[in-house]
């Protein structure tokens, strides 16, 4: 199976009818904007990772699919902007561990 996520797709192997495994790359971007009082006042902050996953799918029920995913972010880019959009700083940081427990209930 290949399937698309939010921003990031995924292809799985089903072992059998209530097993699969599988491989998952994502893209995610956050924007928030900073408040009056902290120190790049009015300004944004952007968060981007992209994170690289291995699955574990188990459907206990034919509507109902627990999956376990355990990965790394292999690029993180930080920024911050002032209020004229003009960059204060921007930097990246090395890999980190991601993991993950989700349901999907199919109604």
């Amino acid at each position: 199976r290949v399937g698309l996520r939010g921003a990031g797709v995924g292809v799985a192997y089903g072992l059998s009818d209530r097993f699969a495994v599988g491989l998952a790359v994502g893209y995610d971007r956050h924007e928030y904007r900073m408040a009056g009082s902290d120190r790049i006042e009015d300004g944004v902050f952007r968060d981007l990772r992209i994170p690289v996953t291995v699955e574990a799918d188990w459907r206990p029920t034919p509507r109902v699919t627990l999956t376990a995913s355990l990965g790394v972010n292999v690029y993180t880019e930080i920024e911050f902007d002032d209020e004229d959009g003009d960059r204060v700083d921007r930097f990246t940081a090395g890999p980190s561990l991601v993991a993950g427990l989700y349901v999907a209930i199919s109604l």
